[in-house]
């Protein structure tokens, strides 16, 4: 992949907002799976051993947490901005 890759770019930015400090390290695994990895909701289950409600669960929370977080994405970093 070039370094100037814009898909690449987009990529790596989209892995920060998944795994922003705000969310607990265990929120942020499973939708980082699904977001930037594009695994399905049984996959990530199949892999923490839960069941698919849990993962689910587990994914609907982390994106009300980063919601009620406003994030701002530009070329150089991803930060917390108070809304």
């Amino acid at each position: 992949m070039a370094l100037d890759d814009p898909i690449g770019d987009d990529l790596l930015r989209l892995m920060f907002i998944a795994c922003h400090p705000v969310l607990a390290t265990d929120a942020r695994i499973a939708p980082t799976l699904r977001l930037v990895g594009g695994l399905t909701t049984e996959e990530i289950a199949r892999g923490f051993l839960a069941s698919v409600p849990t993962i689910q669960q587990r994914i609907v929370r982390a994106k009300r947490t980063r919601s009620g977080t406003l994030m701002v994405a530009n070329r150089t970093s991803v930060r917390r901005v108070a809304a």
